[in-house]
């Protein structure tokens, strides 16, 4: 392959080399494109794991794993100490890289984590990520240091690991550079998805481009314009830079110092905006057809819901698309509603809406607990009950209760979860909260039912199996370390039928991209 993208597959080599012109063939554009986005994936999992190595270097887990080969989740907290939620996060991410393996019911002190060869492999390389992580966290990172170091491999000598974990701890070291600035750029429109574009932007950016072949002097090339489009990926983990850079915190100090609150309700945790942004990207590209093929049906029947009340609306993209298109069919009157904690998120829906002219009310409140939002709109004058709902992504960012009763469900998660201030919490326990926050929902939503775009975890498994094709480790980094509970498609299925709901229309999207369903969407109804 020649040096205009970079390498994929397990080649440690590194993309040095000035690009060269590609070929407009179709099968040269679908290896460029396989290429990019092994490389997108693999940049955004050293983002998501990289400061987590390197915090758990710097207090000795790492070697205490090495030294003895398998440790308990309690071995490890009364070796290094920590935070057991979060540290359970850690070695979650680790297999997600196919370094651990795990024995034992996860989120329990008894679950045994052994580092495998693979593993031992990258323990071998906590300097480099000492030293990435260093630039990860500066507020004013010096480029021209980075560059250098992603020249010079990060120190990692070329004989020292097997070649495909050499190219994965490589591609990890880069993403934790490349990944921000990436995400940057496209986010600001300075890297443009335009063939020949002018970028305007300092030497070691315009340096780093152009060894990758995103850029030809000054020009975007044909392979950049593709990178620019699939950039727009990193930015939900850029989104959670500032989780990221002081993870050590949540590892070993206090946790709630990262989920601050400003006196406007800002979030120190995460680029809430640049999340919204992110998140109503990925429902344009992925959800919007199948979420309409679901809805509209709701509203061309004899039994039309008055009132559609999105839970968690983040940018008002749900209660948009349903508008636009409801006033196309020129229907009866809708009243839409939006829901959400962010003060962000609430201003941006409330412009959506007013921009189409259409009867909203925008109110403050979440997910977490249906009986107390039906409660709140009530007094806004909306019968909870009697409302189409809808959600996108936002059951798994509820916050967790303590479950009431033990569900079996026949299937269990697999994830890592913690609490706020970092206790860690047992899968099992997570799918019985589940079923019971359900539960709640179905005796809220008992007419019109709900539909719900839900996000999923994967398993480890599976995750190794797609390492350079799945964004798994992403998901998980950021969903663990700011306190949210995705599970399984299956789980989130199974969870569903025990609270009493039944699925009367469903879809799986992910599959054909990453090889495993990422999001589901369907319409519950009172079983």
């Amino acid at each position: 392959m020649s040096h205009d993208v970079p390498h994929s597959g397990d080649s440690p080599k590194r993309c040095r080399a000035t690009p060269s012109p590609v070929e407009p063939s179709l099968p040269r554009e679908r290896d460029v494109r396989a290429a990019l986005w092994e490389s997108i994936c693999r940049w955004g999992d050293g983002l998501a794991i990289g400061s987590t190595i390197a915090a758990l270097a710097d207090r000795g887990a790492l070697a205490l794993l090495d030294r003895r080969g398998e440790c308990t989740l309690g071995d490890i907290i009364s070796e290094v100490g920590g935070n057991s939620g979060f540290i359970n996060v850690a070695l979650r991410l680790m297999r997600l890289q196919g370094w651990l393996d795990v024995d034992g019911a996860v989120g329990t002190y008894e679950a045994r984590y052994i580092i495998n060869s693979r593993g031992r492999a990258a323990v071998r390389c906590a300097d480099a990520y000492r030293k990435a992580t260093a630039f990860l966290i500066s507020d004013d990172i010096d480029l021209a240091g980075a560059h250098a170091a992603m020249r010079d491999s990060w120190g990692v000598p070329t004989g020292l690991l097997p070649s495909i974990v050499r190219h994965q701890i490589l591609q990890h070291l880069d993403g934790m550079i490349l990944a921000p600035l990436l995400a940057r750029l496209t986010a600001t429109g300075v890297l443009p998805r335009t063939v020949d574009a002018s970028v305007e932007a300092p030497l070691e950016v315009l340096e780093i481009l152009g060894e990758r072949g995103f850029v030809a002097e000054t020009r975007v090339t044909r392979v950049g314009a593709i990178a620019a489009a699939m950039s727009r990926q990193l930015w939900y983990p850029a989104g959670y830079l500032a989780t990221f850079a002081r993870v050590g915190e949540l590892l070993f100090g206090d946790p709630s110092a990262l989920r601050a609150y400003d006196s406007g309700g800002g979030e120190s945790h995460v680029d809430r905006a640049l999340d919204i942004r992110f998140s109503g990207a990925v429902f344009d590209a992925t959800c919007r057809q199948a979420f309409l093929d679901i809805v509209l049906p709701v509203l061309d029947g004899d039994d039309v819901p008055t009132t559609i009340v999105d839970t968690g609306c983040g940018n008002g993209t749900l209660l948009r698309t349903v508008a636009e298109a409801w006033r196309s069919r020129g229907g009866p009157e809708i009243v839409f509603v939006g829901v959400d904690p962010s003060p962000v998120a609430r201003e941006s829906t409330r412009s959506a809406l007013e921009v189409l002219g259409v009867q909203h009310i925008v109110i403050d409140g979440d997910i977490s607990e249906p009986g107390t939002l039906a409660a709140v709109l009530a007094s806004a004058g909306v019968n909870a009950s009697e409302a189409l709902h809808v959600s996108k992504s936002v059951i798994h960012n509820r916050r967790y209760i303590p479950q009431r009763s033990l569900f079996r469900l026949g299937v269990e998660p697999t994830g890592a979860y913690a609490t706020p201030d970092g206790d860690v919490i047992p899968s099992a326990a997570v799918s019985s909260n589940l079923v019971e926050h359900l539960a709640a929902w179905r005796d809220v939503a008992r007419h019109h039912g709900m539909v719900v775009i839900e996000a999923h975890t994967v398993s480890p498994a599976v995750a190794v199996e797609r390492l350079g094709r799945t964004i798994a480790t992403v998901l998980d980094a950021t969903h663990g370390y700011s306190c949210q509970y995705p599970v399984e498609p299956e789980v989130f299925a199974a969870a569903a039928r025990a609270a009493g709901l039944r699925s009367v229309a469903h879809r799986d999207l992910g599959a054909a991209s990453v090889g495993h369903t990422v999001l589901t969407i369907d319409r519950f109804l009172s079983d």
